[in-house]
């Protein structure tokens, strides 16, 4: 049976004031994958695919809300920490001391922008927002990446004012929030 491993995980901060925001905003970055898909090294060596993607992002809160629904994957076995059963308490918990230790390093590390359904009212607010929007099209379905012009506060301040009505909802996909790059592989 398949299941989904995280393998670590880090936490940055994004200030309020260089949002302009009342909150200051989080993305925590998971490095994770499939059990069932792996790959050749270089040496033969058979080992399991793992990227960085952004796992959680937006206040707080939001992190928390996202973390208690990733964490429901944890009573069936179909999410594992370094591919061991984990309880929804200590998933959630992981997260917990990620976001007390966030790291500054964020545009080190991350750019972000959201993949929505072509039809989403937000790709007409990110138009207006003077934001990138890239069509693409993956297995047959189409979807909208919504880009800020800028990797910078300015921009991801337009960014998390454009996005902000999703963050909260049940139904987004954060691997399609960003990308995540140059952190160390397990």
């Amino acid at each position: 049976m398949s299941h989904w491993i995280e393998y670590q995980a880090a936490c940055f901060v994004i200030p309020a004031d260089a949002l302009r925001l009342p909150e200051p905003r989080y993305v925590i970055a998971i490095e994770g994958g499939s059990n069932n898909l792996t790959s050749r090294e270089r040496s033969g060596r058979e080992r399991r695919v793992r990227d960085w993607y952004v796992g959680m992002l937006g206040t707080a809160d939001q992190v928390m809300q996202q973390t208690v629904r990733a964490a429901a994957g944890c009573i069936g076995g179909n999410v594992k920490l370094c591919s061991r059963r984990v309880t929804p308490e200590a998933y959630i918990q992981r997260t917990r001391r990620l976001l007390r230790k966030p790291s500054d390093g964020v545009f080190r590390h991350v750019t972000l922008s959201a993949r929505v359904a072509p039809d989403s009212p937000l790709v007409a607010l990110a138009e207006a927002c003077d934001m990138i929007t890239w069509h693409g099209d993956e297995c047959g379905r189409p979807y909208v990446k919504l880009i800020p012009r800028l990797q910078d506060s300015e921009g991801w301040a337009t960014y998390f004012s454009v996005v902000e009505s999703i963050l909260d909802s049940d139904t987004v996909v954060f691997d399609g929030m960003g990308e995540v790059f140059g952190l160390p592989r397990s």
